[in-house]
């Protein structure tokens, strides 16, 4: 059984919340092993705030590259069909998310809203990528930006529809990946 994807709890918990939700968007509920959920809260938030509050701050770049490299290898232990692949800079390419859609798999990235931000990238198609953003709006907090769909009606897949062009604009606008230097991305497929 499939459950809705899940919002942040915080305003810092983006980056675990997203990870969450692929596993929830891939498997099963009944296939998903606690250790994974376990890997994911011990890699994550480990972050700083300026106010010196340990895991407030996020997630880092290097706690992801951890998480990766942990599943990676608990796949292979597992003699597991999931695919880990983990992305950076200008190995993050349009290609690279094409054939990645094509194996029917998953995009935690991390792109720009406000701050950086994690979310989750479920499909491709005609242009357009369907997301996961952790990130609760409600309905009269919806902006007028025309390259932002915002969508409510599938819990189980998206509730954003991002242009191509936006997603992989080098700007700092919402749901850009922002400049090649700053780009991450974490591939799964199952």
């Amino acid at each position: 059984m499939k459950v809705p994807l899940r919002y942040q709890m915080t305003s810092y918990d983006c980056g675990p919340t997203t990870l969450l939700n692929a596993f929830s968007y891939l498997y099963e509920k009944e296939e998903i092993p606690a250790i994974i959920i376990a890997a994911v809260w011990r890699y994550t938030l480990d972050c700083f705030n300026s106010k010196g509050d340990w895991g407030e701050g996020g997630t880092s770049r290097s706690a992801m590259r951890l998480f990766a490299a942990w599943l990676k290898e608990y796949a292979k232990s597992q003699d597991s069909l999931m695919k880990v692949e983990y992305l950076e800079k200008e190995e993050v390419t349009y290609h690279k998310f094409i054939q990645l859609f094509q194996e029917k798999g998953v995009a935690v990235v991390r792109c720009y809203q406000t701050d950086e931000h994690y979310v989750l990238i479920t499909k491709f198609l005609d242009s357009y990528f369907y997301l996961f953003d952790p990130y609760y709006v409600d309905k009269t907090n919806v902006g007028k930006e025309v390259s932002i769909l915002f969508d409510w009606d599938h819990p189980l897949e998206y509730n954003r529809v991002i242009h191509q062009n936006r997603l992989f604009s080098e700007t700092k606008d919402d749901f850009s990946l922002g400049p090649i230097v700053d780009r991450e991305c974490l591939f799964i497929t199952n």
